[in-house]
């Protein structure tokens, strides 16, 4: 009985749920010839390699293989077992690098790999299709691939943490993409409706096209002195952005108010509505897609270990403004005749800040978050030397904007930047206030600035960061004579530290939660479909009692910092909107 089965398809296209399965190759234990089966042509292949899909015992090993798996499982096939994946491997060793298959090839076995590009040829303007490739070139380039990632993984070393945290996570992660979410179609239609009748509205009152940078950046140097406001891109044109025109609308200038507002309905329009409304299926439900080695679109993924979101970006959809909050509302519970589901929303409070806690032992945090205290108003007291009752609203904000990037080490103008984008209203302060700011956070906070040296020096001696899972990244240009490079090479080292163990938390706490439900018989009753940050969104159709103590024991108990509790925000929401 083989050991493992490394598989790789090719297919008409992305889409897991909906787009054609042209070949399978696959190859026993990565060794002994490879074997294609055109699927296309109506083969399903051999009895051993459907009882090898099968079987839970036997490793199905991929390049991305979660991609692998749903398109067989979606096209028949039953895939039971653990999941290998070169993919995240390669991301695990190197975030910042490459992580396609042919650079893999390129850089890892010093090969010169054969891409799709070079076996296509042009049916007009368009490239074919996979499935009209000369189908010999097409077998040989699939087995190529399975060839070479079995290759790829002779050479890759699992870490205790692949082993015990993102091989687990793999199959988790097919799940969430395989269930999807339900959405509520007609209130997701009327929304569109609505942004497409309110776009039509609003560009009826411009006298250029608004989504020209080109002549909007002639109207506005016509119109105001936009020199105050921002400054010119390469092409010579004026960048009118978001903090550009937020700042003309504060001093008056209505016609910015509208290009904000109209950038706002047509983002929410193009990024979310016709998108989720064209990719749902026939049951309503969205798939997304959720990498645990950077999204389709990054291929150096996000090194801080976070699942990126794709198909939509679920990570990117505003909760504060109206239509916002709209589109989270059209998030609901599956709906399933005779089947009570519920949906769930778990939130890790303040993870970043407990993690600087946990690290600098600050006895300021520490006393914050084991006595019930607002760490953002406890923050900006320290910062503005008042007492916790004397703070005010707006410097609450500015604590809560700005303290972890002063942390991170954020410099005065983008302290400034990043406070006024986040603000509803004009902020009185100009560039000297934040250089004030800094100065005074470290001041008021000596723990925390001598944790970051010492933290920021132990990178410099070792050249890599180990993240609270044991994850190590390593940190380009730390010890760069250029004083750019090293500076940003700093900001990394803390910024990932405590986001990549924001990471590890959630990871942790999502695979502990699977074993937990696996252990009791409860994994049909309670389903994750996604991760956002630092929040589960879940669905369950057991007692809600015990749903919600499972998912607040498995992210509270993930792991124990230091004089620091974890606590998380969990509810049941009638939609997402309620987190």
């Amino acid at each position: 009985m083989p050991k493992s089965i490394t598989v790789d398809v090719e297919t008409d296209g992305l889409d897991k749920f909906r787009d054609k399965l042209v070949t399978i190759a696959y190859r026993f234990d990565d060794q002994g010839p490879v074997e294609v089966i055109e699927f296309d042509k109506g083969e399903v292949g051999p009895r051993e390699f459907i009882l090898a899909l099968g079987d839970p015992s036997i490793i199905k090993r991929g390049h991305n293989v979660t991609f692998d798996i749903l398109f067989l499982e979606n096209n028949g096939y039953a895939v039971n077992g653990p999941l290998d994946d070169t993919k995240v491997l390669a991301y695990l060793a190197d975030p910042f690098a490459d992580h396609g298959l042919k650079a893999l090839v390129e850089h890892t076995l010093g090969k010169v790999p054969t891409k799709l590009k070079d076996i296509k040829k042009r049916k007009g303007r368009k490239l074919e299709k996979v499935s009209e490739i000369d189908r010999a070139a097409l077998i040989e380039y699939n087995k190529e691939d399975v060839i070479n990632t079995g290759e790829i993984r002779k050479l890759q070393y699992p870490s205790k943490w692949y082993i015990e945290v993102e091989q687990p996570l793999i199959n988790i992660v097919r799940d969430m993409e395989k269930r999807g979410i339900q959405l509520d179609i007609p209130k997701l239609q009327e929304l569109d409706n609505e942004l497409t009748e309110k776009i039509r509205q609003v560009e009826k009152e411009f006298t250029f096209n608004p989504k020209s940078p080109k002549q909007v950046s002639e109207h506005y140097e016509k119109e105001v002195d936009i020199g105050d406001y921002t400054r010119k891109t390469e092409t010579g044109q004026w960048q009118v952005n978001k903090l550009a025109l937020k700042k003309l609308a504060w001093d008056g200038y209505e016609p910015a108010t509208r290009l904000l507002k109209y950038r706002e309905l047509s983002k929410l329009k193009t990024t979310y509505t016709v998108p989720l409304l064209s990719r749902s299926d026939d049951d309503g439900r969205i798939h997304g897609s959720f990498n645990q080695a950077g999204s389709d679109e990054d291929a150096s993924g996000t090194a801080t270990g976070r699942l990126t979101s794709s198909g939509p970006n679920l990570q990117n959809i505003p909760d504060r403004t109206k239509e916002g909050k709209r589109i989270r509302e059209s998030f609901i519970a599956t709906k399933e005749p005779g089947v009570n589901w519920l949906l769930g929303d778990a939130d890790l409070k303040q993870i970043e800040p407990r993690l600087v806690a946990h690290y600098s032992q600050s006895e300021k945090l520490l006393d914050a978050f084991n006595n019930g205290i607002d760490t953002h108003t406890l923050m900006a007291s320290s910062i503005f030397g008042k007492d916790i009752s004397q703070v005010s609203k707006i410097e609450r904000f500015i604590g809560k904007t700005a303290w972890l990037s002063v942390v991170y080490g954020s410099y005065a103008k983008k302290l400034k930047q990043m406070c006024e984008l986040n603000s509803e209203e004009p902020l009185p302060y100009e560039l000297d206030f934040y250089e004030d700011f800094i100065e005074n956070f470290w001041k008021a906070n000596p723990e925390i600035e001598r944790w970051r040296s010492q933290h920021i020096e132990s990178t410099r001696r070792l050249g890599y960061i180990t993240t609270l899972g044991g994850r190590r990244i390593v940190i380009p240009n730390i010890n760069s004579k250029s004083f750019f490079d090293r500076n940003k090479a700093e900001r990394l080292a803390v910024n990932y530290l405590i986001q990549g163990g924001g990471s590890d938390i959630m990871k942790l706490g999502i695979v502990g939660l699977t074993k937990s439900l696996h252990f009791y018989g409860l994994s049909s009753g309670l389903k994750i479909l996604a991760t956002i940050h630092d929040e589960i969104l879940y669905e369950f159709c057991i007692d809600p009692k015990r749903a919600l103590d499972m998912v607040d024991e498995a992210m509270t108990q993930a792991v124990k910092l230091e004089n620091v509790p974890l606590e998380v925000d969990n509810k049941v929401v009638n939609n997402w909107s309620e987190k």
